[in-house]
């Protein structure tokens, strides 16, 4: 309920500093849990931009809302070991939410995901808001 409630939060101060004109753009330092999977399908993002290595979906984990996307395409995320994800696409929809610890993300990996198997956790944060 908090967590949702941050989101919004966030998503309506991100609003209000694009209506009145200022750059969306912010960095955030606070650091939150996510959960990483490799996507290995290639196609076309739900951006309509082709995948490549460095592209992330931000997966629905939210079992009433098939539309959520709290974050918007383009935002990026700085992972704990300093790589860059940019936001491009909506992920899967079949990761049961209590699997999950934090926000869930699939990582367009330039490996094969046979490599990178499963789930795994890790830390991001928010390095700028959309495009």
């Amino acid at each position: 309920m908090v967590q949702r409630a941050l989101r919004t939060l966030v998503v309506l101060l991100a609003l209000t500093v694009g209506v009145i004109g200022t750059p969306t753009a912010f960095a955030s330092s606070k650091w939150f849990p996510v959960t990483l999977t490799c996507a290995g399908v290639t196609g076309i993002m739900r951006s309509g931009i082709w995948t490549f290595p460095g592209a992330a979906g931000e997966t629905n984990t939210s079992p009433f809302n098939i539309n959520h996307l709290p974050y918007p395409f383009g935002t990026q995320l700085e992972l704990q070991d300093g790589s860059i994800w940019t936001i491009l696409d909506t992920g899967a929809t079949w990761v049961p939410r209590f699997w999950v610890y934090g926000e869930h993300f699939d990582l367009y990996m330039a490996t094969p995901c046979s490599e990178t198997p499963g789930m795994w956790p890790g830390w991001a944060r928010i390095i700028r808001w959309g495009w």
